[in-house]
């Protein structure tokens, strides 16, 4: 299963934003940090690597600059500064998101299907990886301030076959800002051109209260879990394989399967 390169570049937001830092809520605590999470994106697409380069990727890269001008943060970093100082965002004019193209010469079907691979390894050239920024302090762990990227996209070409749009992310952005993403850059390149999203995400913090101070009780526990992370990053920086202490599986959710649990969760709402 042969992949080469075809580019590798950086998206910057459509319209320049100054500096921005965005403090997190005190839900985002327990997922500040080197936590990423990976998804892709199936596409079937009957066409050559080069039409796809002369066709789809600018507009492609347009719109992922059109939307991220709505989703700035993301083209910045999770700042953990030393104790007892808070983690935060923080984006600067300098700052983009890492877009990369492959092509793959792996089976598209066997790679998209709802059953399960024999060896999800083959997923991982379809995943991007972000780069580590981080220069650390041999002799003092607390003194290190960790710069962790927030977000890096891929698309990968099967020439004839199909696409696949891999996105890692930092967990400071959950699941549904994800899908906000991800659906607005899909609606901005539908249309071509610059859009009003009828959906814009929120960052103010002020929305979220806190009554029961729960943010103390979940930085106290950030804290401790910032101790290790040194020692993951440079084991990931040293290896170049997936770890393979890690569980991987493909868990397939049907429209019965998801509905069922929506009425599960209504249930035990209703039992409170």
């Amino acid at each position: 299963m042969a992949h080469k390169l075809i580019e590798q570049t950086l998206v910057v937001p459509a319209t320049t934003k100054t500096t921005t830092s965005l403090p997190l809520t005190f839900l985002d605590l327990h997922f500040a940090g080197p936590v990423y999470v990976k998804r892709l994106f199936f596409y079937p697409f009957a066409y050559s690597t080069n039409h796809f380069c002369k066709t789809t990727l600018p507009s492609l890269k347009k719109s992922l600059s059109l939307t991220l001008q709505h989703f700035f943060p993301l083209a910045g970093n999770l700042i953990s500064p030393p104790p007892p100082q808070k983690p935060f965002i923080l984006y600067t004019e300098e700052d983009s998101v890492a877009f990369t193209i492959i092509e793959s010469s792996a089976d598209f079907n066997h790679l998209s299907t709802k059953q399960p691979l024999k060896n999800l390894k083959e997923t991982n050239h379809l995943v991007p990886t972000l780069t580590n920024k981080n220069k650390f302090d041999d002799n003092n762990i607390e003194n290190d301030t960790f710069i962790l990227p927030l977000l890096a996209l891929q698309v990968t070409v099967f020439p004839d076959h199909g696409l696949c749009i891999g996105i890692t992310y930092c967990h400071v952005m959950d699941d549904r800002s994800c899908d906000h993403f991800m659906k607005s850059w899909s609606f901005i390149h539908q249309r071509g051109d610059v859009v009003e999203l009828k959906s814009l995400p929120c960052f103010d913090r002020e929305v979220l209260r806190d009554p029961r101070g729960l943010e103390d009780v979940f930085l106290r526990d950030y804290f401790v879990m910032r101790k290790s992370w040194k020692h993951r990053l440079i084991a990931e920086s040293q290896s170049k394989e997936e770890h393979q202490d890690f569980v991987k599986a493909i868990i397939v959710f049907g429209k019965e399967e998801i509905e069922r649990m929506k009425k599960i969760c209504a249930e035990s709402m209703e039992e409170k």
